[in-house]
């Protein structure tokens, strides 16, 4: 799954034994934690360079991981105060743009330009872009 949320953009698998919380930046990961708080704040963030995702959080498949999921996803809920998404990302959260931000509405771009194409057209000539 991927969500971008005011704390920066994340992808949540569940695999080996675990949920995966992965982010393109550590600083995305501090906030969550930061965010969510109790137990949350205690799990480590891993560096992984050389993967796609250069750092993550693992959380374990048991009860007690089950409640920090809980409490991660209340707080993304709870999150939601704004009227404008693409507002809110580039505000004040953050005192400077980040990559994060930058990308949330390049992406955001391009799902607005996706919209605006018929699907026909999606289907039958799919764009690679760089």
């Amino acid at each position: 799954m991927w969500i971008a949320s005011k704390y920066g953009y994340f992808s949540i698998v569940k695999k080996d034994g675990g949920w995966h919380i992965r982010a393109r930046s550590k600083e995305d990961l501090e906030l969550l934690r930061t965010a969510v708080g109790g137990d949350f704040v205690h799990l480590v963030v891993h560096l992984t360079p050389e993967a796609d995702y250069c750092s993550r959080i693992f959380v374990e498949d048991d009860p007690e991981g089950k409640k920090l999921m809980e409490a991660l996803f209340s707080t993304l809920e709870a999150s939601i105060d704004y009227p404008n998404f693409k507002d809110e990302v580039g505000m004040p959260i953050r005192l400077t743009p980040n990559a994060t931000i930058c990308s949330i509405l390049v992406y955001w771009h391009k799902f607005s330009v996706s919209q605006r194409t018929p699907f026909s057209v999606r289907r039958s000539f799919p764009q690679v872009t760089t």
